[in-house]
Parts: structure tokens; sequence; C-alpha cells
């Protein structure tokens, strides 16, 4: 497996990927690996941490709908991946708040922190936590390239959270708020 060519690696719908195989997947793919979907999957932070440490080049992930996803794995990630990550999709995480949302953005972390200053798309569409600080944290983090923000359904989002995000994200041209129903 190791000389295979590979740049994505699908997990999708995986109910309960083990460390040990992923750790397995991770020394046989994980440097060439650019793209990660483990959505809808029972991945864990004991997993996640596993994989992260050998996925540095890493343009895209999709999280969605992983249950147990939160906070602490955003970071994993964002500490992993933050040089290379330009999409990121974290809809239908429950566990998700806004310090995730600040983790990508780099206001959240050590003195140290970096954020995903390549990011073009991210997806938080469907999560119960993300309220207007997430806001906050984007409009005054490194995401200074972001086009593409997916808050649809994400009930707790309102006009105060969304008014410096125009000046913090320059080039955003796609803002999704279907379902908002605190928007005016």
């Amino acid at each position: 497996v190791r000389d295979l060519p590979c740049r994505e690696l699908r997990l999708a719908g995986w109910e309960s990927p083990t460390s040990v195989a992923l750790r397995s997947l991770a020394l046989s793919v994980g440097p060439q690996i650019q793209r990660r979907d483990v959505s809808r999957t029972g991945t864990t932070f004991d997993c996640l941490t596993v994989v992260t440490a050998r996925f540095h080049r890493l343009t895209a992930v999709d999280l969605s709908f992983c249950r147990l996803i939160n906070d602490s794995c955003v970071a994993a990630i964002v500490g992993s991946a933050a040089k290379s990550l330009t999409a990121l999709d974290l809809s239908g995480c429950n566990r998700v708040t806004d310090d995730a949302l600040g983790w990508v953005a780099g206001t959240v972390g050590p003195a140290d922190r970096v954020g995903c200053k390549h990011l073009l798309s991210l997806r938080a569409a469907q999560c119960p936590t993300i309220r207007d600080r997430a806001m906050w944290h984007l409009a005054r983090g490194v995401c200074k390239r972001l086009r593409f923000l997916d808050l649809s359904f994400s009930a707790e989002i309102t006009d105060v959270g969304l008014e410096g995000l125009a000046e913090g994200c320059p080039r955003l041209q796609v803002l999704d708020l279907d379902g908002c129903r605190h928007i005016s």
C-alpha cells in the first residue's frame, strides 16, 4: 500500500473506526493524502489524533455529521494542517462550538497559534452550538481568503454576529444563512 499514489482517503460511513486500523492507513498513505472524508463516521478524538500526526498536506477535510467530533478534534486538525487546509466541513457536528471556529481562525489556542489562513470554504451548517462569538472569531482571525461560509440551520446566529463578518472576511462571496431564524 505504501507505493500507492493515493491523494484522497474516503472513509465516509465507517461506523466504528479503530485506532489500529487508522494508524495502519496513516502509516501507509498518510503523507500523500490531501483530501480526507470521514463524514458520518464514529471517529473519536483518539482516532483523529492517531492520523493527524501523519496528514500534513491536507487541503480538504470533511467531518460532517460525525457525532463525536468536538472542539479538541478541530484543534488537532488545525494543528496538523493549518498551513495547507483550504476546505473544512463541520456540518452537523453537534459538539462543535464557537471555540472550534476560533481554532480555525487562529483566535483561540496558544500564543503561537496559526489558524487556517488559506481556508476558502467553511461549512458549519446544522451546528446547534455555533453562536455569534464564532462570527467574531472569523471576522478577527486569519481567514481573510474565505469565500464560502455555510451556517445554514445554525439557529443561534443573529444579526449581531454577522456585523463584522463582511469587514473581517473581505473575499466572502457566498454566505448561506438558510434556516437561521434570528437573522432579520
